[in-house]
């Protein structure tokens, strides 16, 4: 689910759905795994998650790093945090990784795309001199993440 300024009311009431299933014992129509994409827009995060039972399924979210609660999200629903950041492995190599299954999957289709590959192979070491810049010349959290890159028209 991806979160927004105006999508606050919608996460309370599908995560409120959810509890209900839990508690009814629904446990075959529950997902595994909830992905929660920009938690930071969604408002308080405690008044999101509610009291979420503790036999929902796995709930991962994403948020900017500045915007966290993360003391009582902790402590009120046992959240763990990671950092992934644009200069670190997984997020460090996912452009690459994905522009490199896109372009095989390309070239199986249509044979092989030297240009193509020169571009894709140029674009993920662009990304990487772009966030040093941003490094070096602003704060640590500024950075430029994958999704810029790897948009639909590609």
């Amino acid at each position: 689910m991806l979160v927004d300024n105006k999508s606050g009311k919608e996460l309370r009431q599908y995560l409120s759905h959810l509890s209900e299933q839990a508690v009814a014992g629904d446990n075959n129509v529950l997902p595994c795994v909830v992905v929660l994409d920009n938690l930071h827009k969604a408002g308080p995060l405690a008044d999101a998650l509610g009291s979420l039972p503790r036999n929902l399924p796995c709930l991962l979210g994403t948020m900017a790093q500045s915007a966290c609660s993360a003391t009582s999200l902790q402590l009120q629903h046992g959240f763990r945090w990671v950092l992934v950041a644009p200069h670190m492995e997984p997020a460090r190599g996912l452009l690459g990784r994905v522009l490199r299954r896109r372009l095989a999957t390309l070239e199986l289709e249509q044979g092989p795309q030297p240009e193509l590959a020169a571009i894709l192979g140029w674009l993920p070491r662009v990304w990487q001199h772009l966030n040093a810049f941003l490094e070096t010349h602003s704060s640590g959290d500024v950075a430029i993440g994958p999704r810029l890159f790897l948009s639909k028209f590609f």
